[in-house]
């Protein structure tokens, strides 16, 4: 049996993601890659982006504060969709 098809539907489902990193004066940042590298639009990543940084914002009682957001596209076959949110909970 051939294990391809597995290994592609798992690549194409599979999100990195940085997880929420200190950068220091009480900024985080937090980066991911859309599923479906290069076939996700940008938009879901930076969704995906949102999420992380809101759920650790109001485990901690506090709101999600934007410092900067950067979404880049992707393009099949070339590169990731991914989003990068540097924020504070406030």
């Amino acid at each position: 049996m051939k294990k391809w098809p597995i290994l592609i539907v798992v690549a194409l489902s599979a999100c990195a993601s940085t997880g929420i990193i200190p950068t220091g004066d009480g900024v985080y940042m937090v980066s991911k890659e859309s599923p479906g590298c290069g076939f996700a639009s940008a938009d879901d990543a930076l969704a995906q982006v949102y999420k992380e940084a809101n759920a650790y914002c109001s485990g901690q009682g506090k709101k999600l504060e934007t410092v900067s957001v950067d979404n880049l596209h992707g393009i099949p076959f070339v590169r990731c969709a991914e989003a990068d949110l540097h924020f504070r909970c406030v």
